[in-house]
């Protein structure tokens, strides 16, 4: 009961600050994405991400990606670390345009089970993946996203090496916060 009267509070506070430019040299974004799905069986992907704003508009960063799925004979774990650039596209408005351009490295485990039987897999994957998206600033400080992407990657520990490519659209929040040299 206490927790969730808290974490207002904290957003209460981050919001009612003194606004700079969301995304001026010096700043920096703390935020990330998320999502679940029950189309064939059950997946939550979650993704904490930090960045910063190394020029006005221009800002690189990382994020770590925790990955789980399970289906009745299938289950997959994995984490994946994800360095990011991102420039955003206008002037200070409540909707801004971005682009961004990320790579990567995950590793993941699977495990089969079948009538009765079961064995695990490990998969290596390095990816490459660009999107562009809008961010739209509740405040000067917080802002919802959303993001069309392209990644593809090259699955390691498959009998056959394989491509992997898809398109998908991602959702999430960031919280920016002023540097020393934001006026």
């Amino acid at each position: 009961m206490m927790k969730p009267f808290l974490l207002t509070l904290a957003l209460a506070v981050i919001c009612s600050t003194a606004t700079f430019g969301q995304t001026e040299k010096g700043s920096k974004m703390l935020g990330g994405t998320g999502n679940l799905g029950f189309s064939d069986g059950i997946s939550v992907t979650v993704q904490p991400s930090i960045g910063f704003f190394v020029a006005d508009n221009f800002a690189i960063g990382s994020a770590l990606g925790l990955y789980y799925y399970n289906r009745d004979d299938i289950r997959q774990n994995g984490i994946a670390i994800q360095p990011f650039i991102r420039y955003y596209i206008g002037e200070s408005m409540p909707i801004r345009p971005f682009v961004e351009a990320s790579g990567g490295y995950m590793t993941s485990k699977t495990k089969y089970s079948y009538s009765g039987n079961s064995f695990e897999q490990k998969y290596n994957n390095g990816f490459f993946g660009a999107g562009v998206g809008a961010a739209y600033f509740l405040t000067n400080q917080v802002g919802l996203e959303a993001m069309l992407y392209y990644r593809t990657s090259e699955d390691r520990g498959l009998i056959n090496y394989q491509g992997n490519s898809r398109l998908g659209i991602s959702f999430g929040f960031q919280i920016y916060l002023p540097g020393s040299s934001a006026k």
